[in-house]
């Protein structure tokens, strides 16, 4: 019982310290919870889940399959155009046809990872600028000009590799007779796949940025 009552409070913490860290960037991950959105004839889809941030985003359903709003806003199963990359909605709606029937879809479609790399620079050049109506239009020229084969190779050396992060420990003041837990429970709250029965019993920080990206 000791060991679920820190599992619960350092989790919360250390989600109060993710949040913090990701307002200064601009980035908060999608809430690992599945919903069901409401087709236009009123019947509910399946149960969705959103992966990523509001920076770079995709919606699937439990089986993996990438799901788009269509024209006529109908939540429908999406498949990539060969030549732009970009995800495209098809005729099969969501909770009408089973994907796994289906050849034309395929399971893990994604956005162009360069659309992350598009949107930072907006961000950066926004900030950078501020009011300056001719610096934003310098920006926004320097964008366009910039090859999209430049910008997809740039995205994929941005989201690649390893990053270590600094997690800071806090304890309160009112918590001073409290035993602090080893060192190797940190660990296996922060890192250790598929989580522990007592202390992370949820899943560790891993799995849920590995389940979010």
């Amino acid at each position: 019982m000791r060991i679920s009552k820190f599992s619960l409070l350092l989790t919360q913490t250390v989600f109060r310290l993710v949040a913090v860290k990701k307002s200064l960037v601009g980035a908060i991950t999608a809430a690992p919870f599945t919903f069901r959105h409401t087709q236009p004839d009123g019947t509910q889809t399946p149960e969705l889940l959103l992966h990523g941030d509001e920076g770079f985003n995709y919606l699937t359903d439990e089986k993996g399959y990438t799901v788009v709003k269509s024209f006529s806003g109908w939540d429908v199963y999406a498949t990539k155009d060969p030549l732009t990359g970009e995800l495209m909605p098809t005729e099969f709606i969501v909770g009408q046809v089973d994907p796994l029937t289906v050849p034309e879809l395929k399971r893990g479609e994604r956005p162009r990872r360069s659309r992350l790399l598009e949107n930072e620079t907006k961000k950066d050049s926004s900030l950078e600028c501020g009011k300056d109506i001719e610096c934003l239009h310098r920006s926004h020229r320097q964008m366009q000009s910039t090859p999209v084969v430049a910008i997809a190779e740039a995205a994929a050396a941005y989201s690649n590799g390893s990053l270590k992060h600094l997690v800071v420990l806090m304890k309160f003041s009112d918590h001073s007779h409290r035993t602090l837990p080893p060192r190797e429970s940190y660990d296996i709250l922060f890192n250790k796949e598929g989580g522990d029965p007592l202390i992370a019993p949820t899943g560790s920080v891993r799995d849920i940025y590995t389940q979010s990206s």
